[in-house]
Protein backbone atom coordinates (compact mmCIF):
# COMPACT_ATOMS: atom_id res chain seq x y z
CA UNK A 1 0.00 0.00 0.00
CA UNK A 2 1.45 3.31 -1.10
CA UNK A 3 1.93 5.75 1.72
CA UNK A 4 0.14 9.04 1.10
CA UNK A 5 2.54 11.93 0.64
CA UNK A 6 2.04 14.65 3.22
CA UNK A 7 1.40 18.24 2.28
CA UNK A 8 4.02 20.78 3.23
CA UNK A 9 3.85 24.50 3.86
CA UNK A 10 5.58 27.62 5.01
CA UNK A 11 4.86 30.87 6.84
CA UNK A 12 5.22 34.26 5.14
CA UNK A 13 5.38 37.65 6.89
CA UNK A 14 3.02 40.24 5.37
CA UNK A 15 2.06 43.77 6.42
CA UNK A 16 -1.28 42.57 7.81
CA UNK A 17 0.06 39.51 9.66
CA UNK A 18 1.46 36.11 8.70
CA UNK A 19 0.24 33.92 5.85
CA UNK A 20 0.17 30.15 6.14
CA UNK A 21 0.80 28.70 2.68
CA UNK A 22 0.39 24.95 2.02
CA UNK A 23 1.29 23.20 -1.24
CA UNK A 24 -1.43 20.63 -2.01
CA UNK A 25 -0.34 19.58 -5.51
CA UNK A 26 0.90 20.71 -8.90
CA UNK A 27 -0.89 21.77 -12.07
CA UNK A 28 -0.29 20.46 -15.58
CA UNK A 29 2.58 22.92 -16.00
CA UNK A 30 4.30 21.69 -12.87
CA UNK A 31 3.54 24.83 -10.88
CA UNK A 32 2.53 24.33 -7.24
CA UNK A 33 -1.11 24.68 -6.20
CA UNK A 34 -1.28 26.36 -2.81
CA UNK A 35 -3.98 26.96 -0.21
CA UNK A 36 -3.47 29.94 2.08
CA UNK A 37 -4.78 31.25 5.39
CA UNK A 38 -3.93 34.38 7.37
CA UNK A 39 -3.04 34.51 11.06
CA UNK A 40 -2.11 37.34 13.44
CA UNK A 41 -0.63 35.09 16.10
CA UNK A 42 2.53 36.78 17.46
CA UNK A 43 4.15 33.62 18.83
CA UNK A 44 6.39 31.84 16.32
CA UNK A 45 5.82 28.53 18.08
CA UNK A 46 2.07 28.98 17.97
CA UNK A 47 2.21 29.89 14.26
CA UNK A 48 4.03 26.63 13.57
CA UNK A 49 1.30 24.76 15.44
CA UNK A 50 -1.35 26.55 13.38
CA UNK A 51 0.46 25.58 10.18
CA UNK A 52 0.56 21.91 11.19
CA UNK A 53 -3.13 22.02 12.17
CA UNK A 54 -3.91 23.61 8.79
CA UNK A 55 -2.02 20.85 6.98
CA UNK A 56 -3.92 18.20 8.98
CA UNK A 57 -7.19 19.92 8.14
CA UNK A 58 -6.37 19.86 4.42
CA UNK A 59 -5.22 16.23 4.45
CA UNK A 60 -8.33 15.09 6.33
CA UNK A 61 -10.66 16.89 3.93
CA UNK A 62 -12.04 19.19 6.64
CA UNK A 63 -10.95 22.39 4.95
CA UNK A 64 -13.71 24.56 3.49
CA UNK A 65 -12.45 26.73 0.60
CA UNK A 66 -13.16 30.46 1.07
CA UNK A 67 -15.19 30.48 -2.15
CA UNK A 68 -17.83 28.15 -0.61
CA UNK A 69 -17.52 29.13 3.07
CA UNK A 70 -20.75 30.45 4.62
CA UNK A 71 -20.81 33.47 6.87
CA UNK A 72 -21.55 31.22 9.87
CA UNK A 73 -18.65 28.88 9.02
CA UNK A 74 -16.28 31.82 8.77
CA UNK A 75 -17.41 33.27 12.11
CA UNK A 76 -17.33 30.00 14.05
CA UNK A 77 -14.27 28.35 12.46
CA UNK A 78 -12.07 31.30 11.59
CA UNK A 79 -13.00 34.69 13.02
CA UNK A 80 -13.96 33.84 16.61
CA UNK A 81 -11.17 31.36 17.47
CA UNK A 82 -8.42 33.20 15.61
CA UNK A 83 -9.16 36.85 16.30
CA UNK A 84 -12.26 37.79 18.30
CA UNK A 85 -11.49 35.53 21.27
CA UNK A 86 -8.11 37.21 21.75
CA UNK A 87 -9.56 40.72 21.70
CA UNK A 88 -12.73 40.37 23.80
CA UNK A 89 -13.44 39.79 27.47
CA UNK A 90 -15.61 36.92 28.71
CA UNK A 91 -18.73 39.02 29.20
CA UNK A 92 -18.33 40.73 25.82
CA UNK A 93 -17.97 37.35 24.09
CA UNK A 94 -21.09 36.12 25.84
CA UNK A 95 -23.16 39.10 24.66
CA UNK A 96 -21.83 38.94 21.10
CA UNK A 97 -22.39 35.19 20.86
CA UNK A 98 -26.01 35.83 21.81
CA UNK A 99 -26.29 38.41 19.02
CA UNK A 100 -24.80 35.97 16.50
CA UNK A 101 -27.15 33.15 17.50
CA UNK A 102 -30.35 35.21 17.85
CA UNK A 103 -30.05 37.97 15.29
CA UNK A 104 -27.29 37.36 12.76
CA UNK A 105 -27.02 33.65 11.87
CA UNK A 106 -30.80 33.17 11.33
CA UNK A 107 -30.65 35.88 8.63
CA UNK A 108 -27.29 35.63 6.88
CA UNK A 109 -25.50 32.66 8.47
CA UNK A 110 -26.34 30.35 5.55
CA UNK A 111 -25.13 32.76 2.84
CA UNK A 112 -21.79 32.09 1.19
CA UNK A 113 -19.30 34.70 2.29
CA UNK A 114 -18.30 35.57 -1.26
CA UNK A 115 -21.94 36.08 -2.29
CA UNK A 116 -22.94 38.57 0.40
CA UNK A 117 -23.97 41.82 -1.27
CA UNK A 118 -24.46 45.38 -0.08
CA UNK A 119 -28.19 45.07 -0.77
CA UNK A 120 -28.35 42.02 1.53
CA UNK A 121 -26.64 44.06 4.22
CA UNK A 122 -29.19 46.85 3.79
CA UNK A 123 -32.00 44.27 4.08
CA UNK A 124 -30.34 42.72 7.13
CA UNK A 125 -30.14 46.11 8.83
CA UNK A 126 -33.79 46.77 8.02
CA UNK A 127 -34.90 43.38 9.37
CA UNK A 128 -33.19 43.67 12.75
CA UNK A 129 -35.01 46.96 13.36
CA UNK A 130 -38.41 45.24 13.23
CA UNK A 131 -40.57 44.28 16.22
CA UNK A 132 -40.14 40.50 16.07
CA UNK A 133 -36.37 40.29 16.44
CA UNK A 134 -35.99 39.74 20.18
CA UNK A 135 -34.99 36.35 21.54
CA UNK A 136 -37.90 36.43 23.98
CA UNK A 137 -41.07 35.63 22.02
CA UNK A 138 -43.20 37.46 24.59
CA UNK A 139 -41.21 40.65 24.18
CA UNK A 140 -42.37 42.41 21.02
CA UNK A 141 -40.51 45.67 21.57
CA UNK A 142 -38.05 46.59 18.83
CA UNK A 143 -34.36 46.50 19.62
CA UNK A 144 -32.91 49.82 20.70
CA UNK A 145 -31.09 51.82 18.05
CA UNK A 146 -27.80 51.38 19.90
CA UNK A 147 -28.24 47.57 19.96
CA UNK A 148 -29.11 47.51 16.25
CA UNK A 149 -25.96 49.51 15.50
CA UNK A 150 -23.84 47.25 17.73
CA UNK A 151 -25.11 44.14 15.92
CA UNK A 152 -24.44 45.60 12.49
CA UNK A 153 -20.98 46.77 13.52
CA UNK A 154 -20.18 43.20 14.63
CA UNK A 155 -20.98 41.96 11.11
CA UNK A 156 -19.07 44.82 9.50
CA UNK A 157 -15.96 44.19 11.61
CA UNK A 158 -16.04 40.44 10.89
CA UNK A 159 -16.35 41.04 7.14
CA UNK A 160 -13.57 43.63 7.25
CA UNK A 161 -11.38 40.94 8.82
CA UNK A 162 -12.39 38.53 6.03
CA UNK A 163 -11.33 41.18 3.52
CA UNK A 164 -7.98 41.74 5.30
CA UNK A 165 -7.33 38.00 5.27
CA UNK A 166 -8.05 37.84 1.55
CA UNK A 167 -11.17 35.68 1.95
CA UNK A 168 -13.37 38.27 0.19
CA UNK A 169 -12.41 41.10 -2.16
CA UNK A 170 -14.55 43.83 -0.62
CA UNK A 171 -16.68 44.45 2.46
CA UNK A 172 -20.40 44.51 1.51
CA UNK A 173 -21.15 46.61 4.60
CA UNK A 174 -19.17 49.53 3.22
CA UNK A 175 -21.55 52.33 2.32
CA UNK A 176 -24.47 51.06 4.41
CA UNK A 177 -25.75 53.94 6.50
CA UNK A 178 -26.57 53.17 10.12
CA UNK A 179 -29.58 54.71 11.88
CA UNK A 180 -28.80 57.79 13.94
CA UNK A 181 -27.96 56.96 17.55
CA UNK A 182 -29.45 59.58 19.81
CA UNK A 183 -27.44 60.08 22.93
CA UNK A 184 -29.58 59.07 25.89
CA UNK A 185 -29.21 61.29 28.92
CA UNK A 186 -28.11 59.22 31.93
CA UNK A 187 -30.62 58.75 34.73
CA UNK A 188 -29.68 60.04 38.18
CA UNK A 189 -31.16 61.04 41.53
CA UNK A 190 -31.61 64.64 42.61
CA UNK A 191 -29.99 65.93 45.81
CA UNK A 192 -33.44 65.81 47.48
CA UNK A 193 -33.88 62.17 46.47
CA UNK A 194 -30.42 61.30 47.77
CA UNK A 195 -31.30 62.85 51.13
CA UNK A 196 -34.43 60.68 51.22
CA UNK A 197 -32.40 57.58 50.27
CA UNK A 198 -29.96 58.31 53.09
CA UNK A 199 -32.82 58.71 55.59
CA UNK A 200 -34.21 55.27 54.69
CA UNK A 201 -30.81 53.67 54.38
CA UNK A 202 -30.22 54.39 58.07
CA UNK A 203 -32.80 51.66 58.83
CA UNK A 204 -31.00 49.04 56.72
CA UNK A 205 -28.18 46.57 57.57
CA UNK A 206 -24.73 48.12 57.80
CA UNK A 207 -23.32 46.25 54.80
CA UNK A 208 -26.02 47.69 52.52
CA UNK A 209 -25.40 51.16 53.95
CA UNK A 210 -21.69 50.83 53.14
CA UNK A 211 -22.31 49.51 49.61
CA UNK A 212 -24.65 52.31 48.62
CA UNK A 213 -22.61 55.07 50.26
CA UNK A 214 -19.42 53.91 48.52
CA UNK A 215 -21.27 53.85 45.19
CA UNK A 216 -22.62 57.38 45.66
CA UNK A 217 -19.38 58.89 46.95
CA UNK A 218 -17.00 57.25 44.45
CA UNK A 219 -19.15 56.60 41.38
CA UNK A 220 -17.81 53.04 41.11
CA UNK A 221 -19.40 50.32 38.99
CA UNK A 222 -21.12 47.28 40.57
CA UNK A 223 -18.34 44.90 39.52
CA UNK A 224 -15.71 47.21 40.98
CA UNK A 225 -17.67 47.57 44.22
CA UNK A 226 -17.83 43.83 44.94
CA UNK A 227 -14.15 43.42 43.93
CA UNK A 228 -12.99 45.73 46.74
CA UNK A 229 -10.70 44.21 49.35
CA UNK A 230 -9.39 45.56 52.65
CA UNK A 231 -6.10 46.45 50.98
CA UNK A 232 -7.97 48.88 48.72
CA UNK A 233 -9.01 51.03 51.66
CA UNK A 234 -6.30 53.71 51.82
CA UNK A 235 -6.96 55.12 55.29
CA UNK A 236 -3.95 57.44 55.41
CA UNK A 237 -5.08 59.10 52.16
CA UNK A 238 -8.83 59.00 52.85
CA UNK A 239 -9.31 57.14 49.57
CA UNK A 240 -10.38 53.88 47.97
CA UNK A 241 -8.39 52.25 45.18
CA UNK A 242 -10.22 50.58 42.29
CA UNK A 243 -8.11 48.11 40.32
CA UNK A 244 -10.20 44.93 40.01
CA UNK A 245 -13.57 43.88 38.67
CA UNK A 246 -15.91 40.96 39.38
CA UNK A 247 -17.81 39.37 36.50
CA UNK A 248 -20.15 36.38 36.51
CA UNK A 249 -20.43 34.91 32.99
CA UNK A 250 -23.17 32.34 32.40
CA UNK A 251 -22.09 28.82 33.46
CA UNK A 252 -18.63 30.03 34.56
CA UNK A 253 -19.52 31.48 37.95
CA UNK A 254 -17.85 34.35 39.73
CA UNK A 255 -14.58 35.48 38.17
CA UNK A 256 -12.06 38.04 39.45
CA UNK A 257 -10.66 40.21 36.69
CA UNK A 258 -7.45 41.99 37.68
CA UNK A 259 -8.39 45.23 35.94
CA UNK A 260 -11.45 47.46 35.78
CA UNK A 261 -14.04 47.41 33.01
CA UNK A 262 -12.09 49.86 30.83
CA UNK A 263 -8.64 48.95 32.21
CA UNK A 264 -8.44 52.31 34.06
CA UNK A 265 -7.38 51.92 37.67
CA UNK A 266 -7.03 54.65 40.27
CA UNK A 267 -7.87 55.87 43.75
CA UNK A 268 -10.84 58.06 44.64
CA UNK A 269 -10.96 60.27 47.72
CA UNK A 270 -13.80 59.71 50.19
CA UNK A 271 -15.25 61.79 53.06
CA UNK A 272 -14.17 61.08 56.63
CA UNK A 273 -17.66 59.98 57.63
CA UNK A 274 -17.57 57.20 55.00
CA UNK A 275 -14.19 55.97 56.22
CA UNK A 276 -15.58 55.85 59.76
CA UNK A 277 -18.63 53.90 58.54
CA UNK A 278 -16.43 51.36 56.73
CA UNK A 279 -14.16 51.05 59.78
CA UNK A 280 -17.15 50.17 61.99
CA UNK A 281 -18.35 47.70 59.34
CA UNK A 282 -14.93 45.99 59.35
CA UNK A 283 -14.52 45.97 63.14
CA UNK A 284 -15.44 42.28 63.48
CA UNK A 285 -14.17 41.28 60.02
CA UNK A 286 -11.53 38.79 61.20
CA UNK A 287 -13.84 37.07 63.69
CA UNK A 288 -16.53 36.55 61.06
CA UNK A 289 -14.06 35.30 58.44
CA UNK A 290 -12.46 32.87 60.88
CA UNK A 291 -15.85 31.29 61.53
CA UNK A 292 -16.44 30.20 57.92
CA UNK A 293 -14.82 27.65 55.62
CA UNK A 294 -13.37 29.78 52.82
CA UNK A 295 -12.87 28.13 49.43
CA UNK A 296 -9.17 27.74 48.60
CA UNK A 297 -9.55 29.84 45.44
CA UNK A 298 -10.56 32.87 47.54
CA UNK A 299 -8.47 32.23 50.68
CA UNK A 300 -5.87 34.87 49.83
CA UNK A 301 -8.49 37.59 49.28
CA UNK A 302 -10.16 39.80 51.88
CA UNK A 303 -13.23 41.10 50.08
CA UNK A 304 -15.27 43.80 51.78
CA UNK A 305 -18.48 42.14 50.62
CA UNK A 306 -18.55 38.36 50.37
CA UNK A 307 -20.64 35.21 50.71
CA UNK A 308 -20.64 34.28 54.39
CA UNK A 309 -20.78 30.55 53.60
CA UNK A 310 -17.68 30.17 51.41
CA UNK A 311 -15.87 33.51 51.23
CA UNK A 312 -16.68 34.11 47.57
CA UNK A 313 -17.07 37.72 46.47
CA UNK A 314 -20.65 38.76 45.78
CA UNK A 315 -22.00 38.67 42.24
CA UNK A 316 -22.65 42.15 40.79
CA UNK A 317 -26.27 41.22 40.11
CA UNK A 318 -26.80 40.28 43.76
CA UNK A 319 -26.04 43.92 44.68
CA UNK A 320 -28.57 45.04 42.09
CA UNK A 321 -31.24 42.70 43.51
CA UNK A 322 -30.76 44.09 47.02
CA UNK A 323 -30.88 47.59 45.60
CA UNK A 324 -34.24 47.16 43.83
CA UNK A 325 -35.76 45.52 46.92
CA UNK A 326 -34.59 48.52 48.96
CA UNK A 327 -36.21 50.92 46.47
CA UNK A 328 -39.45 48.95 46.55
CA UNK A 329 -39.63 48.94 50.36
CA UNK A 330 -39.63 52.72 50.53
CA UNK A 331 -41.34 53.48 47.18
CA UNK A 332 -38.24 55.28 45.89
CA UNK A 333 -38.07 56.06 42.18
CA UNK A 334 -36.75 52.97 40.42
CA UNK A 335 -33.39 53.49 38.72
CA UNK A 336 -30.64 50.98 38.09
CA UNK A 337 -27.82 50.69 40.63
CA UNK A 338 -25.53 52.11 37.92
CA UNK A 339 -27.55 55.35 38.22
CA UNK A 340 -25.65 55.99 41.47
CA UNK A 341 -22.51 56.40 39.35
CA UNK A 342 -24.28 59.05 37.27
CA UNK A 343 -25.67 60.59 40.43
CA UNK A 344 -22.17 60.89 41.89
CA UNK A 345 -20.92 62.72 38.81
CA UNK A 346 -23.99 64.94 38.59
CA UNK A 347 -23.75 66.04 42.23
CA UNK A 348 -20.13 67.03 41.67
CA UNK A 349 -20.96 68.97 38.51
CA UNK A 350 -23.68 70.88 40.34
CA UNK A 351 -21.07 71.76 42.98
CA UNK A 352 -18.85 73.17 40.22
CA UNK A 353 -16.14 70.54 40.62
CA UNK A 354 -13.79 70.68 37.62
CA UNK A 355 -14.69 68.18 34.89
CA UNK A 356 -11.11 66.85 34.82
CA UNK A 357 -11.44 65.87 38.49
CA UNK A 358 -14.74 64.10 37.76
CA UNK A 359 -13.13 62.27 34.84
CA UNK A 360 -10.37 61.01 37.13
CA UNK A 361 -12.85 59.91 39.80
CA UNK A 362 -14.95 57.98 37.28
CA UNK A 363 -11.76 56.71 35.63
CA UNK A 364 -12.83 57.53 32.09
CA UNK A 365 -10.02 57.20 29.57
CA UNK A 366 -10.85 60.48 27.88
CA UNK A 367 -12.03 63.86 29.09
CA UNK A 368 -14.42 63.93 26.11
CA UNK A 369 -16.20 60.81 27.35
CA UNK A 370 -17.13 62.54 30.61
CA UNK A 371 -18.19 65.70 28.78
CA UNK A 372 -20.36 63.75 26.32
CA UNK A 373 -22.15 61.66 28.95
CA UNK A 374 -22.96 64.61 31.19
CA UNK A 375 -23.45 67.27 28.52
CA UNK A 376 -27.06 67.92 29.59
CA UNK A 377 -25.97 68.53 33.19
CA UNK A 378 -23.20 70.83 32.01
CA UNK A 379 -25.77 72.79 29.98
CA UNK A 380 -27.92 73.23 33.09
CA UNK A 381 -24.88 74.41 35.05
CA UNK A 382 -24.09 76.87 32.27
CA UNK A 383 -27.65 78.22 32.41
CA UNK A 384 -27.33 78.67 36.17
CA UNK A 385 -23.93 80.30 35.73
CA UNK A 386 -25.53 83.01 33.59
CA UNK A 387 -27.52 84.21 36.61
CA UNK A 388 -24.19 85.09 38.26
CA UNK A 389 -23.92 88.18 36.07
CA UNK A 390 -26.17 90.94 37.44
CA UNK A 391 -27.58 93.80 35.46
CA UNK A 392 -25.05 96.62 35.92
CA UNK A 393 -27.56 99.50 35.79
Amino acid sequence: MTKKQRYFGNIEKLKTGWRLSVTVGYNENGNPTRVRRMTKTKSAVQREKELMAFIDELENGDYVPPATMTFKQFIENEYIPKQATQQQGIKTREIRNSHFQNHIFPRIGHVQLSKLSTLQMVTFLHDIQQEDVRADEDDKRPLSTSTVCDIFKMVRTALETAKTWGVIKSNPCTGVRLPSERAKAPSYYTPEEIDFIYSKLAKEPLDLQVMICIAICTGCREGELVALERKHLLKDRLAIKFENNIIAPTKLGVQLKESTKNEMTGSVSIPKWLLDMITVYLSDYDDVRDAIQIEEKWASHEFLFYNHFNGKPLRPDSVYQRWIRFLARYKIRHLKFHALRHTSATLLIKENVHLKVIQQRLRHKKHATTADIYSHVLEESDDNAASTFKKPF
